[in-house]
């Protein structure tokens, strides 16, 4: 099976090929992830995602703010979707840029 990563990295857009390698490799997250991306349901700050699904979850480096991150895929050295999600789409810049800092919206957050 080849790398979706990788195949994505040559490709540098998500097609139906791609899709089925993260479902493979993934299973539910890496759909979920890869229909969030298609979707543009990713918003990059400056410093911060957030990535909108049935709540708006924020994503910083291997982070995640889930309750799958933290309570299971965190321990189980695994990506939940919405990291997934930020790498496919920061891999391939397809996000909503927003031009702000975390501490200039972190109170309506």
């Amino acid at each position: 099976m080849e790398d979706p990563w990788e195949m994505l990295g040559k490709r540098r857009k998500i097609d139906e090929e791609i899709k089925i390698l993260f479902e493979k490799k993934y299973g539910e997250r890496g759909r979920r992830a890869v229909d969030a991306v298609k979707e543009r349901r990713i918003k990059r700050y400056n410093d911060f995602y957030i990535v909108v699904g049935t709540e708006e979850h924020i994503v910083v480096e291997d982070y995640c703010n889930c309750m799958d991150f933290l309570f299971k895929t965190s321990r189980e050295d695994k990506d939940c979707w919405h990291i997934l999600a930020v790498k496919i789409a920061d891999m391939i810049g397809e996000y909503d840029r927003i031009d702000l800092w975390y501490h200039e919206i972190s109170r309506i957050l």
